[in-house]
């Protein structure tokens, strides 16, 4: 009889074909080997099904349709598929370092939490490092992560959906756990974010569309909660971008030039502990 797998880790995957092969290498360097691997193939058109049949592994649990529904729905079929104890989010075009599991696993194990998140380094697609993701707060979260760092108890399964047919489709489930649940925030690099496929003007107006929609649904809810002031400031800093935004429109290599300022924080790749270093320096080889 096959044991209970400790991870459950998802990723939806569309038109991802270059990323499977390397995505499921990378899984199986992790030093956690008792995962089930849940994949959801969101309609993808081109070879994606094909490549993930091809895997010899019976960790691997494949679920897939014709029509493309979008990450969201891709996402919660994910999650209602999950039979592990600790659900990992692992999207497919991202890499991470071989002890990610292992840390997560030490974390549940010891701590009194509900959910775990890590810091991120940012990386181009020739894996140069050009920022990093550590924790932040603002007007919304009291301390804000990057999505694919997460993983959750499979208790939280009935709480935790994520938004369908909308873009950043992460966003309410994010702002649930920051307010109603007990995370882990490890101050340890455990991935690399390939940020260059998502820099697009019309993909982050879509984004901050949805992003205002979603927070005005949480905030009826008292999900989100706001001074009558901190409300309005709110929503006068979301309509003020929403403006910029469309005025980028005639030229939208100005919001490239934008996005150059996001990251504040640099790192040097020999600032790296040994270990990170080696490991970035052996996919760089493959």
């Amino acid at each position: 009889m096959n044991r209970k797998p400790t991870f459950s880790i998802l990723t939806p995957t569309y038109n991802c074909e270059k990323y499977i092969l390397s995505s499921w290498q990378n899984l199986c360097l992790q030093t956690e080997n008792n995962w089930e691997w849940v994949i959801v193939n969101d309609g993808s058109t081109d070879n994606s099904l094909e490549i993930i049949n091809s895997l010899k592994d019976e960790r691997i649990k494949i679920h897939t349709y014709d029509d493309n529904r979008g990450r969201g729905f891709a996402r919660n079929l994910a999650l209602s598929k999950a039979s592990g104890d600790i659900i990992v989010i692992w999207d497919i075009d991202d890499l991470y370092f071989p002890d990610r599991l292992q840390k997560i696993k030490n974390a549940f194990s010891d701590k009194d939490i509900e959910y775990f998140c890590s810091y991120a380094l940012i990386v181009d697609n020739q894996l140069k490092i050009k920022g990093v993701r550590r924790f932040s707060s603002d007007n919304i979260f009291d301390k804000s992560f990057v999505h694919p760092t997460l993983a959750f108890r499979s208790s939280l399964l009935g709480s935790l959906k994520y938004g369908e047919g909308v873009a950043g489709e992460d966003f309410g489930l994010m702002v649930y756990l920051d307010k109603k649940c007990k995370g882990y925030f490890c101050e340890e690099f455990l991935m690399l974010y390939l940020e260059d496929r998502e820099i697009n003007l019309f993909k982050t107006l879509h984004f901050h569309r949805s992003f205002v929609q979603s927070s005005k649904r949480l905030i009826r809810e008292d999900i989100l909660t706001f001074t009558p002031l901190s409300k309005l400031r709110f929503y006068a800093t979301a309509y003020l971008k929403t403006i910029i935004l469309h005025m980028m429109r005639i030229k939208p290599s100005l919001y490239l030039e934008t996005v150059k300022f996001r990251h504040l924080e640099l790192l040097s790749f020999d600032e790296l502990p040994q270990n990170r270093k080696n490991f970035i320096d052996s996919i760089k080889d493959r």
